[in-house]
């Protein structure tokens, strides 16, 4: 009897792709679980299938996120090379050492053009931020950059440090220590001696000490966010708590910069535009049409800022979201904070405010004027890493704090890595520049003591890259 070629050949390809892919699946999720999962537990393996297909599809969007960043680096080749060329030491300053415990880890420092920095042979102890009182000092931007607590490096985010530096800022990028060579303290230690070196240093490149604006994306945002607040509650302690501290100051003798505002970049689904959802300013209320709620950057800091994209605030909470991915055994996160409810507690910013201002464990006054006054949250809808909710909870409870200045952004179709590249150089047109550029912009404008209000920028002077 004839047997058709295609259902001969289909009946015997069919099954020997659906093995090779099965075979090719468990590869990949145990290549995987070999490289991240094994550190801090004991050998394991996966078999259940649904777990191995989760793997491989979060294996399979962080290859795709990845993609976006190729071009990228030949941006960046073109742009130091060809574009800055010879000035590139008057835009850049690399590899300071900053104190962290790791003699590798390293900040950069971009300079504005117009900025009329120090020699960097001048006196390294010198501690008088007013020694260039004639010398017109720009604001700073400390970015922390993310990478699940365990990868990253600042040379990845030169792009973004030096359009921030061509709209008129001192930009600082530090390296930190990573898992799994250290845990959250460490981490911690070096965010915390990274700014105090730039309020201590920064004027000797053009930078103002008394407006330092801190920037995080993702675990960075976590970081900094966490740093800040940790600083804030051990200061403003009651005498009883301070008897017996819910936790010990990490590196007591070094004195925490005061800080004004913070920035996050998080990331929702909601539009952006004439449909922008968004809680602007204390108070201030709009309603989108799937959700109550805003989320977004995050700026925070005394004499310093910071800005979050993408950040997580409830390690707990991320935990679970990580299980539902399939993801948590393959993470950092849990081995990081310690693996307990208990650490999970301790590291998360958001459980942290609200147990010792529910457990009236601090002065909330002093606490409020630790804070940052200036908070901007941004964070896209699309964002599959972290969830919207993270943003939504931390942006309730600094509104319960009355923060002075608080404002959070939705914008429609943003992911996780979207609120990055759309600061950086790019020969791509990215719809969310002009967007980022303007709430960035808007949110660094300062008030004098009239309250009218100034821009530290001149837009005529950056045309120029």
């Amino acid at each position: 009897m004839f047997i058709p070629p295609f259902p001969l050949f289909a009946g015997i390809l069919f099954p020997l792709v659906l093995t090779n892919a099965i075979i090719g699946a468990y590869c990949v999720a145990w290549i995987i679980y070999l490289y991240f999962g094994q550190t801090d537990r004991s050998f394991n393996l996966p078999y259940n299938p649904k777990r191995i297909y989760k793997i491989n599809y979060a294996t399979f969007q962080m290859i795709w996120g990845s993609l976006s960043y190729i071009p990228l680096l030949a941006e960046y080749g073109y742009f130091r090379f060809f574009v800055l060329g010879k000035r590139i030491r008057r835009v850049l300053r690399e590899d300071i050492h900053y104190g962290s415990s790791s003699i590798s880890n390293r900040l950069d420092v971009y300079m504005p053009d117009h900025s009329k920095h120090l020699n960097n042979n001048n006196n390294n102890n010198n501690n008088n931020n007013n020694s260039n009182n004639n010398v017109k000092l720009h604001p700073v931007i400390v970015f922390f950059y993310g990478g699940a607590w365990s990868s990253g490096d600042k040379m990845l985010y030169n792009l973004l440090a030096l359009r921030l530096r061509h709209m008129g800022y001192v930009v600082v990028v530090p390296n930190y220590s990573l898992y799994p060579k250290v845990k959250i303290n460490a981490m911690l230690s070096d965010v915390k001696r990274a700014l105090i070196w730039t309020e201590k240093y920064i004027n000797k490149f053009g930078g103002d000490p008394r407006q330092i604006h801190v920037m995080g994306h993702s675990s960075g945002a976590h970081l900094a966010t966490l740093a800040i607040v940790r600083d804030a509650i051990v200061k403003s302690q009651t005498m009883e708590r301070r008897l017996n501290p819910i936790f010990n100051d990490i590196n007591p003798e070094l004195n925490f910069p005061e800080i004004s505002g913070l920035i996050f970049q998080l990331s929702i689904n909601a539009p952006w535009g004439p449909e922008l959802t968004c809680i602007y300013r204390r108070n201030a209320f709009v309603e989108s049409n799937f959700i109550s709620v805003i989320s977004g950057w995050e700026w925070s800091i005394g004499i310093i800022t910071n800005l979050r994209l993408s950040g997580v605030f409830d390690i707990q909470r991320q935990y679970m979201w990580e299980s539902q991915r399939g993801v948590e055994e393959v993470s950092a996160l849990g081995r990081v904070m310690g693996n307990t409810p208990e650490s999970f507690e301790l590291n998360s910013p958001v459980l942290l405010l609200s147990n010792v201002v529910k457990n009236n464990d601090v002065d909330v006054d002093q606490l409020r004027d630790l804070l940052p006054s200036k908070i901007l949250l941004i964070h896209g809808d699309r964002d599959s890493t972290v969830p919207l909710e993270q943003s939504i909870k931390f942006n309730l409870l600094l509104n319960e704090l009355n923060v002075k200045d608080l404002r959070f952004r939705v914008p429609n179709q943003m992911d996780h890595t979207d609120p990055i590249l759309g600061l950086m150089f790019s020969p791509f047109k990215n719809k969310f520049t002009p967007h980022l550029d303007s709430e960035l912009r808007n949110f660094m404008v300062n008030y004098d003591e009239n309250n009218n209000y100034f821009d530290y920028l001149d837009d005529d002077e950056y045309i120029a890259c």
